[in-house]
C-alpha cells in the first residue's frame, strides 16, 4: 500500500487569507477548521457553504496572484533573452549578449516576485 501524502494548509494562513475577504467580521480568526468553503458551525449543526460572492472573491485573489506571479516569472528572462539574441545577430558578438540579457532577466524576476511576497504580506 503506497501512503500518499495530502497538502495542508495552516489555520493562520487560512484565517489570514480570508479575514482580507470579509472585513466585516474582524473580531475573531473566521474559520476554526481548514475549510476554504464553510462558515464556523455551531453545535449540532452541519457545516454551511460560504457565501457564493465570497467564494467567488477568493477564487479571483487566487487566480490574479497566480497570473501575476507566472507573468513576473516569464516575462523578464524571455524579454532579456530576445533581446540579446537581437543584439547579438547585430553586433556579431553570438552568444554574450543573450547570456548577459538572461541573467538580467532572472535577476529582475526575483526582485519581482520578493516584491509580490512583500505586498502578499502586508
Amino acid at each position: 500500500m503506497v501512503a500518499t501524502q495530502v497538502p495542508t494548509i495552516s489555520l493562520e494562513i487560512l484565517n489570514s487569507f480570508c479575514s482580507k475577504l470579509d472585513t466585516s467580521r474582524a473580531t475573531a480568526p473566521l474559520y476554526s477548521s481548514p475549510s476554504l468553503c464553510y462558515n464556523e458551525t455551531y453545535m449540532g449543526e452541519s457545516p454551511q457553504p460560504m457565501k457564493t460572492k465570497t467564494t467567488t472573491q477568493a477564487v479571483f485573489l487566487l487566480a490574479t496572484t497566480a497570473l501575476d506571479a507566472t507573468w513576473r516569472t516569464l516575462v523578464p528572462g524571455i524579454v532579456g533573452t530576445v533581446l540579446g539574441l537581437i543584439l547579438d545577430h547585430a553586433w556579431h558578438t553570438t552568444p554574450f549578449i543573450m547570456i548577459v540579457g538572461l541573467v538580467l532577466g532572472v535577476a529582475l524576476s526575483i526582485l519581482l516576485i520578493k516584491k509580490q511576497f512583500k505586498a502578499l504580506n502586508k
